[in-house]
């Protein structure tokens, strides 16, 4: 997997998306690149200590946008993100607590995750209902 920085997506000035805790920009990277209005807040509820429980991250996901597969992957089966195969789609992936944009081959974050665990993943329903 490559690494892409998420401005590739956006069309904002750099330094407006580094704040943004990874479950929300991940949500919002899938929702720009599906071309998904957003209507009020996306619904993404995040910890006092910044972290969004997988749970509560199915909920913000399943709120805008289908969900064609959920895979938890138990401890001692996970491979690293740079390992890990998965079939040409759209995903938003948790790896060691961090949640990230999957287009394919590439992955949006600000951090080199390749070496995360893939804890979880969510494979979307791309527009117009496709896959």
């Amino acid at each position: 997997m490559n690494k892409v920085s998420p401005y590739d997506l956006f069309e904002t000035k750099v330094g407006q998306l580094e704040n943004y805790p990874c479950s929300i920009l991940a949500l919002g990277l899938a929702l720009k690149d599906l071309n998904v209005p957003v209507k009020g807040d996306l619904g993404v509820t995040v910890d006092k200590d910044g972290y969004c429980q997988l749970t509560n991250m199915m909920v913000a996901i399943k709120r805008h946008i289908s969900v064609i597969r959920y895979r938890y992957i138990k401890p001692g089966s996970r491979k690293k993100l740079k390992d890990y195969t998965l079939f040409p789609g759209k995903y938003i992936v948790c790896v060691k607590g961090h949640y990230i944009y999957v287009k394919d081959t590439e992955y949006y974050s600000f951090f080199d995750n390749s070496e995360d665990e893939v804890i979880a993943y969510w494979l979307l329903k791309g527009e117009n209902g496709n896959d």
